[in-house]
């Protein structure tokens, strides 16, 4: 089986619309899954570009995340292979989208705080009640537990987004530390109840081992040709080592950096995935598009859109306007 339950469960509506013909044919099924998964990835990256910034920054940078991912190479081999591989970059854009929107929801819960940056709440007022300021208190107040009851709802997407793509392909289990950082309990709560409901249900008659030994079992004993452990026995140990080194950076991600950014976290799940993807024996060209859209808001988030300067007016024309 290889995969999680989740997987399977989104062909069903596409094999109901696109009937396999019980003989090894086109497979409409497989083309039409995958071209939604792709659509919804773009769809997803031009999002995740108006979350990361606003205005018109933010759909400039959505844009070309979307154009990037439509254009690299290797998102056109899993879409013309029919593979479901861009579920797990789904998970990914998901949880990165959220991490972002529970940000922003902190964030505008302590504007409310701090309304000065830089300043302590001594120094912001804070302090002696003023004629008017028991009602500005109250509206403070009730925008902040707005903010913080967003920011937990936001923080429990993050951890469906996550239990969804483990239940699926199980690697984005792998970034249940680094995304869980702002609201462990409310992410890791979201991320038990999510595979508890996707996978409960379809624990086949052995239990869950049989199911462990069906697909993460299977893949972590299977042997392959794709990777050089695969290729050269003697270098077990080595292996052993580049997994201790995966786990190691996966746990390590929850505490360094300790506040990163939106763009830091998209840089900390690639290398997560990439190590994770270093240590397994059997690896193929179809998982680079695991961590493409990290790579992405990684690289495009260096950059902003630059507002050219207005030139400056002529003195005569200078007067005129002044007049």
């Amino acid at each position: 089986d290889t995969y999680g339950p989740v997987t399977y469960l989104l062909y069903v509506p596409f094999e109901q619309a696109l009937r396999w013909s019980g003989a090894w044919d086109d497979l409409p099924a497989a083309h039409g899954a995958a071209i939604a998964f792709d659509l919804l990835a773009i769809g997803g990256l031009l999002l995740l570009g108006r979350a990361l910034r606003p205005g018109g920054e933010g759909r400039a940078l959505g844009v070309g995340l979307a154009w990037a991912w439509a254009a690299y190479p290797y998102t056109a081999f899993v879409l013309e292979t029919n593979a479901n591989d861009t579920l797990v970059a789904l998970a990914c854009i998901g949880a990165l989208l959220a991490f972002a929107r529970c940000g922003a929801a902190r964030d505008r819960r302590a504007s409310t705080l701090y309304p000065s940056r830089g300043r302590t709440r001594r120094s912001v007022g804070i302090g002696p009640v003023e004629a008017g300021a028991g009602r500005r208190g109250r509206a403070g107040a009730a925008q902040r537990s707005r903010g913080a009851a967003s920011g937990r709802r936001w923080a429990a997407a993050g951890g469906a987004a996550v239990g969804l793509g483990a239940a699926a392909k199980f690697a984005p289990l792998a970034l249940a530390p680094l995304f869980a950082r702002r609201s462990p309990v409310v992410f890791g709560v979201a991320l038990v109840l999510t595979l508890a409901i996707t996978v409960l249900p379809f624990v086949p008659d052995g239990g869950l081992r049989e199911l462990y030994d069906r697909t993460v079992g299977y893949q972590a004993g299977r042997p392959s040709p794709f990777s050089v452990w695969g290729q050269v026995d003697s270098l077990e140990w080595l292996q052993t080592v580049v997994k201790f080194a995966a786990v190691g950076l996966a746990l390590a991600v929850a505490f360094v950096p300790r506040r990163p950014d939106e763009r830091q976290v998209a840089a900390l799940g690639a290398a997560v995935l990439i190590a994770l993807q270093l240590a397994v024996t059997h690896w193929f060209y179809l998982y680079v598009v695991w961590f493409v859209p990290f790579v992405l808001v990684a690289m495009f988030g260096a950059y902003r859109e630059r507002v050219p300067e207005p030139e400056p007016m002529p003195e005569r024309d200078a007067e005129a306007v002044a007049a």
